[in-house]
């Protein structure tokens, strides 16, 4: 299985996160963490850890959804 690396540009437009919000995010461990590349200065995501973030996030809508028709 081969992983594609995405550079932040596309990791703000797949997710909509504006740049403050990524790196605080990632600093507080609710978004996951990149990688170094190369010479160690670039970064980059894990595509599919992004997919999984963004699947985790419609679960959690789906839950608070429920929730809330429960009530």
């Amino acid at each position: 299985m081969s992983k594609r690396i995405l550079k932040q540009p596309e990791v703000l437009g797949k997710t909509k996160l504006g740049e403050s919000s990524l790196k605080r995010m990632v600093k507080s461990g609710a978004f996951p963490a990149p990688i170094r590349l190369g010479d160690g200065r670039s970064i980059g995501w894990i595509e599919s850890e992004i997919d999984g973030w963004i699947d985790q996030k419609a679960i959690e809508r789906d839950a608070a959804n429920a929730e809330a028709g429960a009530e």
